[in-house]
């Protein structure tokens, strides 16, 4: 009897144990609280439909039940600090440079994930969060995949803001089998006079010139239209971290997919919410892309764009695109 009654005991115990594990919180809702989100209000369709693209993204990985929205009116920190006050927010996404900075100045400790800023780890030590900026072997196996004889990368580039992409785009670079030649500019001057020289020397089917997500570095009104000019009678080809410059004319270029950007940043915030002590918060660069490319220029460069190719690129610029 006492031998029967020690089994249906520890079987009670193992049923109950099972139980509760079941029932046992998800990752997501393992703390109680909301997640807010902060972006600037826009009147403008393009920049909202960016900004709703990658809060689709948030609430496809987060559920509308636990998500706050707070589109901001215009700049001020003191909007934040009296929107959060009385919630129960566990963690923030910021989206944006103005939410980004009206977070860093209102005082609030809430554990903070940022994105869809040019976020860099030289200029925002500390931060959490992905860049815009492209992961650069992204970057590089795209070249290869259009132009395998590529053998030089040329890039210009601020060491104060941008040493860290350069790094990786070193680090990657041999894999491909191309060489990475980098040359720093801390400003606008600078650049143009290298990015003026540079363009007179590349040679056809041996270099390319990489143009990364720096308005500061690049005069577009006048300069960019050069590179793309010369690119053309030069026969080199120009890739960019920028939507808009595919469309001008470089190569291809590498853009956010502005949904799955999303995703991935309410995952960042489900770990700030399970462990808001966490001391490994970093920036990285965008891996969530899609991909842009310029049919006449890649037709002038011999590419073939016909087939699985063509399906490769999201986006077609030029002449015939569809």
């Amino acid at each position: 009897m006492i031998r029967w009654l020690t089994v249906f005991v520890c079987t009670l115990a193992i049923s109950v144990l099972s139980l509760a594990a079941l029932l046992a919180p998800s990752p997501v809702t393992a703390r109680q609280g909301s997640v807010a989100v902060i972006y600037p209000k826009t009147e403008e369709a393009a920049y909202r439909r960016i900004f709703e693209s990658v809060l689709e993204g948030i609430r496809q990985r987060l559920g509308r039940d636990r998500l706050e929205v707070y589109p901001l009116q215009g700049a001020g920190s003191g909007q934040l600090k009296d929107a959060l006050a009385y919630r129960s927010v566990v963690a923030v996404i910021t989206l944006g440079r103005q939410a980004y900075q009206d977070y860093q100045a209102s005082g609030v400790t809430v554990p903070v994930v940022s994105g869809l800023l040019d976020l860099s780890p030289d200029l925002n030590p500390g931060a959490n969060g992905i860049s815009l900026s492209v992961d650069p072997p992204l970057l590089l196996e795209i070249l290869k995949r259009v132009l395998p004889d590529t053998k030089r990368i040329h890039v210009v580039y601020n060491p104060a803001k941008d040493q860290w992409l350069i790094d990786l785009a070193k680090q990657a670079a041999p894999k491909f089998g191309v060489e990475l030649i980098a040359y720093e500019a801390s400003n606008l001057n600078a650049a143009t006079q290298r990015y003026l020289d540079l363009i007179q020397h590349l040679e056809a089917g041996r270099d390319a010139l990489w143009l990364p997500l720096d308005n500061q570095l690049l005069e577009e009104d006048t300069v960019l239209p050069l590179i793309i000019e010369s690119s053309w009678h030069r026969r080199f080809a120009v890739f960019s971290n920028s939507l808009p410059h595919a469309r001008l004319g470089a190569l291809f270029a590498l853009y956010p997919d502005n949904e799955a950007l999303g995703r991935h940043l309410a995952e960042r915030a489900i770990k700030l919410m399970n462990d808001p002590r966490q001391s490994h918060a970093t920036i990285t660069p965008l891996r969530d892309v899609k991909r842009a490319i310029h049919r006449r220029f890649a037709e002038h460069l011999g590419i073939d764009l016909g087939g699985p190719l063509r399906a490769y690129f999201d986006t077609v610029f030029g002449a015939d695109a569809n």
